[in-house]
C-alpha cells in the first residue's frame, strides 16, 4: 500500500464542528494490511514448499539414476539436508507467527516478518544451498567420470541461479520491506492503530 492509497483511506469529517479533520477507516486499512500479509505468507509458503518438493524430488531421482556409489548417497544426504533445514526454518516461521497479535501492528508485523525470512533465505542462498548440494555433485561426477555436458551444466546452472536469487530480493522483497516499514511507522502515529480486532 502507497503513502497515496494510505491517504485515500481517510474519512474527512465535519471542519465546522471544529472535530478532527480526518481519521483512518481502520477496518479499510486492516483489509488491506492483511491482504498484505496474506500475500507475503503465501509467498514464503510456496518458496517453502517448492524448496522442499525438490529437494525430495531431486533426491529420489538420483538414487534412481545414480550409480550406487558413496558419492551418489552423498550427493542424496546433502539435499535432503537441504530440505530438512528449510523444514526447519518452516516449523521455526510458523511457531513465531503465533506470537503476532490480532491487530493492524500485529498483521504489519507478520508481513514485515515473513519479508525478512525471505531475504535472509536470499542473502545466504549460497551457503545453505549451493555448496551442501554442489560438492557432493561435483565429487560424484569427478568420480564417476561424467561426460563433459554435465561439467558444464553445473557452472552454468550455479551461474544463473544466484544472480537470480539476488535480483528477487533487491526487486521484490527489500522494496516490499521498504513500503511495509513506511506504513507501520504512519501507524505508529496515530494511536487509533492500537485498536485489536
Amino acid at each position: 500500500m502507497s503513502v497515496m492509497e494510505f491517504d485515500e483511506l481517510k474519512k474527512i469529517w465535519d471542519n465546522q464542528n471544529n472535530q478532527i479533520m480526518y481519521a483512518i477507516d481502520e477496518a479499510a486499512l486492516h483489509r488491506r494490511i492483511r491482504a498484505k500479509r496474506d500475500h507475503a505468507r503465501l509467498v514464503t509458503n510456496v518458496n517453502e514448499i517448492g524448496l522442499l518438493v525438490v529437494a525430495v524430488a531431486t533426491g529420489i531421482i538420483l538414487l534412481i539414476i545414480g550409480k550406487g556409489t558413496f558419492f551418489t548417497y552423498l550427493s542424496v544426504g546433502a539435499i535432503w539436508m537441504v530440505g530438512l533445514y528449510v523444514l526447519w526454518g518452516r516449523i521455526q516461521r510458523q511457531k513465531r507467527s503465533k506470537h503476532f497479535e490480532q491487530s493492524m501492528l500485529g498483521d504489519l508485523e507478520e508481513a514485515i516478518s515473513n519479508i525478512d525470512n525471505e531475504i535472509k533465505r536470499a542473502r545466504t542462498f549460497v551457503w545453505w544451498f549451493l555448496v551442501p548440494a554442489l560438492l557432493p555433485a561435483l565429487l560424484n561426477i569427478a568420480q564417476a567420470g561424467g561426460p563433459w555436458w554435465k561439467w558444464l551444466i553445473i557452472p552454468v546452472a550455479v551461474i544463473l541461479s544466484v544472480p537470480l536469487v539476488q535480483w528477487e530480493m533487491r526487486r521484490k522483497h527489500i522494496p516490499r520491506r521498504k513500503h511495509l516499514e513506511k506504513l507501520r511507522e504512519k501507524l505508529l502515529q496515530n494511536p487509533a492503530d492500537q485498536l485489536q480486532v
